[in-house]
Parts: structure tokens; C-alpha cells; sequence
């Protein structure tokens, strides 16, 4: 790529990085002997993730890009730590034996990071080479669809695109099509969780929807991003998997069970399925009613082991996030309690949100 893109050679003894042109002064003020070798426009296109590349066709450059880029959206900088440059070639590889084959896996192949001690300056300069799926998905006959995208609305109206692309126009419809998603989605994201004690960050943008071109089926799920998973290092330990090669304090790793299932079900749960329900508008159409009874099913064929509980439970932990960002806090959690939205809809929700809302106050 850099030689159809005229870059010149990095002198000897130095490497070629790719950086986003808005990130240079960072580049520049924490890495001071670089040298700008060139910049390049026109040759690539930004995913919805922001700081992801994905490059033009004409250059045969099969991977995507990610790169640092600091801007701050929630409670953080976009940059990429040598944690996550580190970690995301060995998430791959044990997502590679551990999760179902209809969940494709965006590789994490190789990635490059700074090399100082202090991380707040190494992570200004990083690139991470995450495989496409789109030749792939190609071959299958299947088109990509990012989860998110799902929820968006048609310019100038309140439609979503769901809606739109699959012809729901009834709201038996939007329940149907809205239950065989969900249901392929648990069926894969739910089994590494309780077998392997691998907790996805399923939200809507890193889970892609597999849709079959020609019946409009959805056939499976693709995952991407592995910087905000969560790994049950005990349970993994006894099934052959060694964290001795990482980085102390990655945050991905935990020996509570209760982190990875909280991880999932705040991404899965709250964020993507609750989002897609609640552009399909079915609140008050038993949507919530339909997860419950769908999480029930894939559970029960699993080993038991608490997880369906957890989920119900009438409060769940939910993120702060502009608290986080006012007291610059990131990986460190600012959390509070609020009523469990998967059970809306339920006996127990008018009882729950009765003795929740009068504790609501401002701090």
C-alpha cells in the first residue's frame, strides 16, 4: 500500500506509522523525533466507529485500519492503549477456539504501538490491522449490516432502517422479525459467555448482522473490537489459555464472573437489543416480553450457573457517563443503580419503578 500511495521509506533505523492527519499534533508533541513522510488523501473511507479505516478498493489493502485519534466521545479519549494493541491479537486467538462459527470474528492480525512507559503518551500513536469480511461475506451471498445502523432513521422521517429493509409495516411484523434477530444474537453471544466465561461487548457497533442477500434472512453475527470485552481469567486458565505474555493491569482480564456477565448484559441488553426495540417501537407491545422469553430459552440449554438470575435481578449497575467524563475517570467505573429494563413490561415493574423514583436525587 505505501508503495502504491508514493510514501517515501522511512530512513534506516526507523519504521513507516499511519496516523489520521488530525492526530499529528498529538503525534508530534509525544513523539518528537517523528518526521512527517507524507500525507495522503482520498484513500480511504471512515467506518461509523470513527477512527476505523476502511481502505479504497484500487489499493488491494485487505485489512481495515485502526488508529488513535483524540477525540473524547462518552468519558474518553479515542486513542488506542498498548493494552488493546497488545491484547488484540491474543483475543482473536482465543475467540478463534472458543466461539460459534455462524459469530465471524473481525481478526485482529497485528498491531503497533508507542513504546514509552507511561501509557497516556504510547497510546497517541497506534494502528491496530483488523481483518474485513467483506470478500467473505461475498462468497456466502450475505450483505453486512452494522447493528447499529438498524436503529437509524431514514433522512426526514422517524423510520428506522430496520423497518425499511425487511418491509415491517405491522407491529406482528416488527415482533417476528424482531425475535429471530434476537434469538440468532443470544444464541451466539450466550454460550462463550457461560461456557468459556467470554462476555462480548455486543452493543450495536461492534456486532454485525450476516443477512443473507437473496431471502433477506438473518444467518449469523459478526464480531469486532476487543478493547472493551471481558475475560474470566479462571475459567479460561483451566481450559488452557496463558495471560503470561500480557501487559499487567489489562482491564479486559477479571476474576469476578459478575464483571463479565455485568459487561454483557449492559452491551447486549440495555444497549443493542434495547435500542433496536425501541426504534421498532415496540415498548408497549410486549418487545421486553419477547428478550425475556428468548434469554429464557437459550439459558435453559446451557449449564446453569446463575446467569439468568443476574439478568433479572430489579436493579442492574449502569455507567455514568458524564459523571466519568466530568471527574475524568475511564477505566475506572462511575456506576449507580437503576431499575432492570429487561423486566419493563413485567408484574414487578410498576412495584420497582414506584420505589426507585423517589430515591432519584441530584449529587
Amino acid at each position: 500500500m505505501l508503495d502504491k500511495l508514493d510514501v517515501p521509506k522511512a530512513p534506516e533505523g526507523s519504521i513507516t506509522m499511519p496516523c489520521l492527519t488530525q492526530q499529528l499534533p498529538s503525534v508530534l508533541q509525544r513523539f518528537p523525533n517523528a518526521n512527517l513522510l507524507k500525507s495522503v488523501v482520498d484513500c480511504a473511507d471512515a467506518q461509523a466507529s470513527l477512527r476505523t479505516l476502511t481502505i479504497r478498493p484500487e489499493l488491494n489493502f485487505r485489512f481495515h485500519m485502526k488508529l488513535s485519534l483524540a477525540c473524547q466521545i462518552t468519558s474518553a479519549l479515542r486513542t488506542i492503549t498498548p493494552w488493546s494493541a497488545q491484547g488484540g491479537p491474543i483475543v482473536t486467538e482465543i475467540m478463534e477456539r472458543f466461539i460459534p462459527s455462524d459469530l465471524w470474528i473481525f481478526s485482529e492480525l497485528a498491531a503497533a504501538t508507542g513504546s514509552q512507559s507511561n501509557f497516556d503518551d504510547a497510546k497517541h500513536l497506534s494502528c491496530i490491522l483488523r481483518d474485513s469480511l467483506e470478500e467473505r461475506a461475498d462468497r456466502e451471498n450475505e450483505v453486512l449490516i452494522l447493528g447499529a445502523a438498524l436503529t437509524q432513521q431514514l433522512p426526514g422521517t422517524s423510520q428506522p432502517y430496520a423497518e425499511s429493509l425487511f418491509n415491517l409495516q405491522t407491529i406482528t411484523q416488527k415482533q417476528e422479525w424482531f425475535r429471530r434477530y434476537v434469538e440468532c444474537l443470544l444464541n451466539l453471544v450466550l454460550p462463550p459467555l457461560v461456557n468459556h466465561g467470554i462476555g462480548l461487548e455486543a452493543h450495536g457497533q461492534n456486532m454485525v448482522a450476516r443477512i443473507c442477500r437473496e431471502t433477506g434472512n438473518i444467518k449469523g453475527f459478526a464480531v469486532r473490537d476487543f478493547g472493551g470485552i471481558r475475560l474470566h481469567t479462571p475459567t479460561l486458565r483451566q481450559q488452557g489459555v496463558s495471560f503470561d505474555a500480557m501487559f499487567p493491569d489489562w482491564a479486559v482480564v477479571t476474576e469476578n464472573m459478575k464483571d463479565v456477565w455485568g459487561k454483557v448484559h449492559h452491551s447486549l441488553l440495555q444497549n443493542h437489543v434495547g435500542y433496536l426495540l425501541d426504534a421498532l417501537n415496540l415498548q408497549k407491545h410486549d418487545g421486553w416480553a419477547i428478550v425475556r422469553d428468548i434469554l429464557e430459552q437459550v439459558l435453559s440449554k446451557l449449564p446453569q450457573n446463575g446467569l439468568y438470575e443476574f439478568c433479572l435481578q430489579e436493579k442492574m449497575q449502569f455507567k455514568c457517563f458524564l459523571r466519568m467524563r466530568m471527574e475524568g475517570k475511564y477505566r475506572d467505573y462511575v456506576e449507580r443503580d437503576v431499575p432492570n429494563v429487561l423486566l419493563m413490561g413485567s408484574d414487578k415493574w410498576d412495584d420497582i419503578l414506584a420505589n426507585y423514583v423517589p430515591s432519584l436525587h441530584w449529587t
